[in-house]
């Protein structure tokens, strides 16, 4: 791995083996990919603005439910993966995955809808206010980008790594919950639903293609 150009390794394009990372670069790599992930969840919020109220337009449990992936996805980054190859594969997908998420925020406008569900996120902010106490008392969070595409990863991940099914129950059920329970709500688009499979698809096809011709 110290052959590799210094470059790549920054940017978590480790080399392709199984070779074990330590817990140092898993830590920085962690790091990044979140720093990453807040940029653009802060470049998709301020392409439109419109904050939705926690407690009066939307029940807390569903707030918590949505916000969740901000936990549970550094957690699963850090100590599930350990290989070089795993490193390489979810760095890609992510630089791969976030322009296009930035551009569709960027070049669609806002407002634009196919049918009952808008072809973006309709809300990008949820704001947690205080009634009881004076006005100032507010906490605004910024949703972070594309939580199903990362939480689709990790059934991914965790399907071709962990034994048993009901591990994998929990990750399908719980992609499944993050997409489904937010439509009555707006708070899911087209692009949070569509995009993720045909990203994955896209890269499964690239990957195939490549392994026919080293083969």
């Amino acid at each position: 791995m110290n052959t590799h150009p210094v470059l790549a390794r920054f940017l978590g394009i480790l080399p392709d083996c199984d070779e074990p990372v330590s817990y140092g670069t898993r830590l920085r790599l962690t790091s990044l990919a979140l720093v990453f992930w807040l940029i653009g969840s802060l470049v998709a919020g301020t392409s439109f603005y419109q904050p939705i109220y926690v407690g009066q337009a939307l029940p807390l449990w569903i707030a918590l439910c949505y916000l969740s992936p901000s936990f549970i996805i550094p957690i699963f980054l850090y100590y599930c993966l350990k290989t070089a190859e795993q490193w390489r594969a979810f760095m890609l997908c992510l630089y791969l995955s976030l322009p296009i998420y930035l551009g569709a925020f960027l070049l669609i406008p806002p407002t634009f809808s196919l049918g009952d569900l808008p072809t973006l996120p309709a809300y990008s902010h949820l704001v947690f206010a205080n009634t009881s106490s004076n006005s100032t008392s507010v906490i605004e969070v910024t949703l972070p980008i594309a939580p199903l595409l990362w939480i689709l990863l990790i059934h991914i991940h965790v399907s071709s790594n962990f034994p048993k099914s009901w591990v994998k129950l929990i990750t399908l059920a719980y992609w499944g919950a993050l997409t489904l329970i937010p439509i009555n709500t707006g708070l899911i688009s087209y692009l949070d639903i569509l995009f993720p499979p045909c990203l994955l698809g896209l890269i499964i096809y690239f990957l195939c293609r490549n392994s026919e011709k080293t083969s």
